[in-house]
């Protein structure tokens, strides 16, 4: 585990916010993201992956509690993935895919529950929120290799259970405005609705073994078609990535996965206010689900690589991976635009993750055996730097700490 951050770049906590909860997204962009989950061993009861559905020929409708993942990322997926415990909610979707002239359409609806998590704050009344989604996935019938798709969610404070159903077609209808990516000179923070949305594409090659993604994200809609002209790149987020897979041996296959996430604010926002990506200035929790984020698993302001090489045989697998991680960019930059040293230079305050690992598999009459280890090297843990960067920089001011991962998956036949 990771100790606790200096407390010279903890910034003042609003009155009745958690010791433990997150000291640099407090206000007026806020989130439920504590620094740890208590300070003892817990445990908890859950519903996990439960559904309860109906099926109307081509629709189901039903209540769950499963995660999902929204979009052709392996690593992140910008809007909707499994990082967070699973939302309580009423959904709508396909059973199978809808045909048409045009090809096939996949969509899903819901509208759901998220919950604070304990190390927030001290005020009951704020404890729930609603989550309404909307995603449409379509694969034209002249290029079935070919898939493209939009997703949108749109979360607000929620008095009661019995208000959530009632906001299932937010996703599709109701427009927040720009709570984040307010207007210059704009303090006023009202409570409300907050959304983000993407568009994701993936076309795959199978004679080559090769496939290409991407998924394009923004947290605020565009003003006009002129807004959108100037500057498409306004509050946006990303994730490129590729497999490329070919035969070894008789037998074998070797795959290489490249994927590449950017959640770091955009360069507009020399021109005008840009929000951290998973905050808000309307809903104080942010884009969470007791206290974890919804969407990209690298969290607020931070961006990321990853690198695996496989190889597959029928009954076995094994490989090895890489991955980088600049945690939370933009929390450094709220502090002063000096280092403690007095120095304008903090190229050496981020807190950056070096990961690397082996993993492998295997099948047999007991089912599917996964393992994974990985040494997580996270270099100047939660900014700790308080010298000058550079050659002068003392080795005693930087917190480096190393993290060692095992991970055993069981799948019963």
């Amino acid at each position: 585990g990771f100790e606790m951050p200096h407390p010279r770049l903890v910034r003042t906590r609003p009155p009745g916010r958690h010791p433990l909860s997150s000291p640099w997204h407090t206000s007026p962009e806020s989130m439920d993201l504590p620094l740890r989950f208590g300070t003892s061993a817990f445990s908890r009861w859950d519903y996990g992956q439960s559904t309860l559905d109906v099926n109307f020929r081509q629709i189901t409708v039903g209540l769950s509690t499963e995660n999902e993942w929204w979009g052709p990322g392996i690593r992140n997926a910008i809007v909707m993935s499994t990082n967070a415990a699973g939302i309580p909610r009423l959904f709508v979707r396909t059973a199978r895919p809808l045909a048409t002239r045009a090809g096939t359409f996949d969509l899903r609806l819901f509208a759901g529950g998220l919950r604070e998590s304990p190390y927030f704050d001290t005020t009951a009344a704020n404890d729930l929120r609603s989550i309404s989604a909307f995603a449409v996935a379509w694969t034209p019938r002249r290029a079935p290799n070919v898939t493209v798709g939009f997703t949108r969610a749109v979360y607000a404070p929620a008095s009661s259970w019995g208000r959530v159903p009632t906001r299932l077609l937010d996703g599709l209808l109701r427009s927040p405005g720009r709570p984040n990516n307010h207007l210059p000179g704009d303090t006023v923070v009202v409570p409300g609705p907050d959304q983000m949305f993407s568009l994701f594409g993936r076309w795959a090659f199978p004679g080559d073994g090769f496939e290409v993604y991407a998924e394009w994200a923004r947290n605020e809609l565009p003003t006009s078609i002129r807004d959108f002209l100037t500057a498409p790149n306004h509050t946006q987020g990303y994730t490129l990535g590729l497999q490329w897979a070919r035969p070894v041996g008789p037998v074998g296959t070797a795959r290489v996965q490249l994927e590449a996430t950017y959640l770091e604010k955009s360069a507009t926002l020399r021109d005008r206010p840009v929000g951290t990506w998973y905050t808000s200035r309307a809903v104080p929790q942010g884009y969470t689900n007791r206290g974890q984020v919804i969407g990209a698993a690298i969290g607020p302001g931070a961006s990321s690589q990853w690198l695996a090489v496989d190889y597959f045989a029928p009954r076995w697998q094994a490989g090895v991976f890489a991955s980088r991680i600049r945690w939370d960019g933009e929390a450094l930059y709220t502090f002063p635009t000096t280092n403690f040293a007095g120095v304008p230079n903090k190229w050496c305050s981020h807190d950056t993750s070096v990961l690397f690992g082996v993993r492998a598999a295997l099948r047999g009459f007991f089912g599917l055996v996964e393992l994974s280890y990985g040494v997580d090297q996270r270099l100047n843990v939660f900014f700790h730097n308080l010298s000058v960067c550079g050659r002068d920089m003392d080795p005693r001011d930087v917190q480096d700490a190393i993290n060692h991962t095992i991970e055993i998956r069981v799948t019963p036949p």
